[in-house]
Parts: C-alpha cells; sequence; structure tokens
C-alpha cells in the first residue's frame, strides 16, 4: 500500500491508496500533532484531489489559529 505523509505547522496527514477489485481511490486523515486530536478523514478520486483537500483544510485551519490568537 503507497502511503504519502503531510507535516504543516502543527498538523499530520496522511493518504493512503486503496485498491477494490473495480476501483482504487484515496483515503485521507489529518491530526493535529502535538495532541494526536483527530480532525477528520475523507476519500478522493485520485492523489491530487487528496493532496489539494488535505492542503485546503490546513490552510483553513492554520488561518483559523491566527485570527483567535490576534484576540
Amino acid at each position: 500500500m503507497q502511503t504519502w505523509v503531510i507535516q504543516q505547522n502543527d498538523f499530520n496527514g496522511d493518504i493512503k491508496l486503496s485498491s477494490q477489485p473495480r476501483h482504487s481511490f484515496y483515503r485521507y486523515s489529518l491530526w493535529r500533532a502535538n495532541t494526536g486530536e483527530h480532525l477528520f478523514d475523507g476519500a478522493a478520486g485520485d492523489l491530487a484531489e487528496a493532496m489539494d483537500t488535505m492542503h485546503a483544510h490546513i490552510r483553513y485551519l492554520v488561518a483559523g489559529e491566527s485570527l483567535a490568537a490576534r484576540e
């Protein structure tokens, strides 16, 4: 099984190729590195979609933390 890992700021994500008899898809999972808090899971039809989605979620979470720090 192939696995890709994304690490950015305090977030870790992994993407794994899942193959079924008739099709393949990519499962992904994101968690907070320092606490181990699981944030979400998802699935995508191709690797580019899975990577784009993971990066978008991380950017969103980092932006939210930046806003919270300003208050």
